[in-house]
């Protein structure tokens, strides 16, 4: 392998690096949130004696119960 083909092949990967960043750190940001909050309800259940109920509560996703729509008359 050439020195022009290595330099090559090293920039392609960094800009694949760079292009994924953007992903990676989303799904990390999901993730660490969701353990948190697992953690927390897990946290709960022990201090309280409520076996699973607060796990289930902290894990629940974040959504509202009826999506919002816009009003019409």
């Amino acid at each position: 392998m050439t020195q022009p083909d290595k330099e090559k092949y090293s920039d392609q990967f960094g800009r694949s690096v760079r292009a994924l960043s953007d992903y990676i750190g989303l799904g990390l940001q999901i993730a660490v949130s969701f353990a948190f909050f697992v953690l927390l309800g897990y946290w709960a259940d022990g201090k309280l004696g409520t076996s699973p109920l607060f796990l289930l509560v902290r894990a629940a996703p974040r959504t509202p119960s009826r999506p919002s729509l816009p009003n019409r008359r």
